[in-house]
């Protein structure tokens, strides 16, 4: 946590053209996250996203349950952005790498798919500071900016 904390502060101050706020969650509370951080359509609001989620990872290979919420979560944060928001996710952890690059929220078959296969467009030495990193050259400044880190519990691991 000291290691996130640290990036946070090094990180964040580089960014001239706008803000990269990061957050946390559990998987377990993804899609509670998505409906209190995320407003629904219905409610007016012009601003812009960009949500890079940096899910942390036991196993080479994501298990099937946390496949699945992750999914579900995703989808679910799909139908609350609109076609100007975008969406990257990468992993850290045992499996380091950036898994979908920067793609338009509404590409759901294509981010939905990548989470399926698992196949990393990009593999990471080092999965936190580069997912920073990218997330941190995708800022701008007319969007929200925000780096959610995805905890993964490690009895829903693989064996």
């Amino acid at each position: 946590m000291l290691y996130i904390a640290v990036l946070c502060l090094v990180i964040l101050p580089l960014s001239a053209q706008g803000t990269l706020q990061t957050k946390s969650t559990s998987i377990e509370s993804l899609i509670t996250f998505v409906a209190e951080e995320f407003p629904s359509k219905d409610i007016k609001n012009t601003t812009s996203h960009h949500v890079t989620l940096l899910v942390e990872t036991h196993n080479k290979q994501l298990n099937k349950d946390t496949k699945n919420v992750l999914k579900q979560s995703v989808l679910f944060l799909t139908e609350r952005l609109s076609d100007t928001d975008a969406i990257s996710i990468a992993f850290y952890n045992e499996t380091n790498g950036l898994l979908v690059n920067t793609v338009g929220a509404k590409q759901t078959k294509v981010i939905l798919h990548a989470i399926e296969t698992g196949t990393l467009k990009q593999l990471y030495k080092d999965g936190l500071s580069e997912s920073f990193t990218h997330a941190n050259h995708t800022i701008s400044k007319f969007n929200q900016n925000t780096l959610v880190f995805v905890k993964t519990p490690k009895q829903l691991r693989q064996v």
